[in-house]
């Protein structure tokens, strides 16, 4: 093979290669730059959405404010309405206690009173009743 054939084969060769790099080079750059593209596309939508998340989470985070403080005043307000009611109980129930201990002291010092005599008016108080009962006989039997 001639010399000058052989040396177009090589230039030819070597201009199909750089050819061929050359295509593989823009190929791969223009896909780069649509991914870099893709990519920021994607960046800027991604920030908007943590934008609208931040906003989403400040607003749910004031409601969540709002609703603890309306729910504490709800309490605040029930309590107050139950103490009063808590302090009229204790007010009955301490009265309740003391009439009970009166009840008691006056029960004690009517048992020191009759003390041997409340004996002999049971004993009285159980013929009275006997004589009662007599006297409700005697009336049916003259009723017939």
């Amino acid at each position: 093979m001639p010399f000058a054939k052989w040396q177009f084969r090589i230039s030819q060769f070597v201009r199909s290669s750089l050819f061929l790099a050359y295509k593989l080079t823009v190929y791969f750059k223009n896909t780069i730059i649509l991914l870099i593209k893709d990519l920021q596309e994607k960046a800027k939508a991604l920030q908007e959405e943590i934008q609208a998340l931040k906003e989403w989470k400040k607003i749910r985070k004031e409601n969540l404010k709002s609703l603890q403080e309306e729910t504490r005043n709800m309490i605040t307000a029930f309590q107050e309405k139950n103490k009063a009611i808590w302090e009229k109980n204790m007010t009955l129930w301490q009265k309740s206690m003391i009439l009970w201990v009166n009840v008691k002291t006056l029960l004690t010092e009517e048992v020191e009173i009759w003390g041997e005599d409340l004996d002999q008016w049971k004993i009285g108080l159980d013929l009275w009743k006997k004589e009662l009962d007599h006297w409700n006989e005697e009336q049916g039997f003259l009723a017939k």
